[in-house]
């Protein structure tokens, strides 16, 4: 944590990256859920669950370990996967739903410094530690940026 203003987007490179990025996500605000194939009624039913998982994606920046930084994007991905399984008419959701989804809320948070923390996750989270559900999470994020 001590090190964290030397380690967090100091090549100027991911600042620009940082800039570009919030600025394609502002262009993309006209963007409706049929835009990405997702139903209207999962969007109905999670209009509060929509707003935990943008609120989760704005405060990975105020966090400073990238434990810290993944558990807000865990947390995120927590809450559409359960959205989506409460709304999905398929026994299991997967990626095909998901993705959809996470694109349209990373849309609806625009957050900041989304390129530097997903970066920062990725370089100082031991790799052991992005196994599993966390690692997928950050796959599926990643894959959305």
């Amino acid at each position: 944590v001590k090190l964290y203003h030397k380690l967090f987007a100091v090549v100027e490179q991911d600042k620009l990256l940082d800039q570009e990025l919030q600025t394609r996500i502002f262009c993309l605000q006209f963007l409706q859920p049929c835009h990405l194939d997702i139903s209207n009624d999962c969007i109905e039913r999670g209009g509060k669950s929509l707003e935990v998982a943008k609120l989760e994606l704005q405060r990975m920046n105020a966090y400073k370990s990238p434990k810290d930084k993944l558990v807000c994007l865990y947390n995120c991905c927590k809450v559409a996967s359960q959205l989506l399984a409460t709304t999905s008419s398929e026994s299991a959701t997967g990626a095909d739903e998901l993705l959809p989804l996470l694109i349209y809320i990373i849309i609806l948070s625009n957050p900041p410094s989304l390129h530097s923390n997903l970066q920062f996750i990725y370089h100082y989270r031991h790799p052991s530690r992005l196994l599993g559900e966390q690692g997928y999470c950050l796959t599926n994020i990643m894959s959305a940026e």
